[in-house]
């Protein structure tokens, strides 16, 4: 057990003593980082494998306080801890510069595409491409009508 307490330590990246706040704040920052979602391509069974390796670690720790938990002595006077205390500050208002767009960005930020403007760029080439159906469809008609009226042989 003494073995399991030291793997899951490693694992979560706790030394010494902690509490359980440490320990679900350390697991919470390692999630963030492994979260199979997050995972580049190609990667996603290792991150997946991570993120359950620090489940467990976070599970185990916390159904085992005996192993993170140190028992300190209390000392014979309890000294507050120094606090920095600051004058009280008045509100200032800073000019706010305004946006260039307020449309929503896309998640392909590395590219530089925004969501809107592709959108936009795939319903105008739609038009396009119906109107230019509907140009070649009419001249098909009247060439057909014109055939019947014997105008064209």
């Amino acid at each position: 057990m003494l073995r399991d307490a030291e793997l899951h330590r490693r694992t979560l990246g706790i030394t010494g003593d902690t509490d359980a706040a440490d320990i679900h704040h350390r697991h919470r920052q390692l999630i963030r980082r492994w979260h199979p979602d997050r995972a580049p391509r190609g990667r996603e069974a290792e991150f997946l494998e991570r993120t359950i390796q620090l489940n467990g670690a976070r599970e185990w720790m916390l159904a085992h306080p005996s192993f993170w938990r140190v028992e300190r002595s209390t000392p014979a006077v309890i000294q507050a801890p120094a606090m920095r205390v600051e004058a009280p500050r008045t509100p200032t208002v800073e000019p706010v510069a305004p946006q260039a767009s307020t449309r929503r960005q896309s998640f392909d930020v590395v590219r530089g595409f925004d969501v809107v403007d592709v959108l936009a760029a795939g319903w105008r080439m739609l038009k396009f491409i119906v109107i230019v159906y509907l140009v070649v469809l009419g001249l098909a008609i009247a060439g057909w009508l014109l055939t019947l009226t014997g105008i064209l042989h």
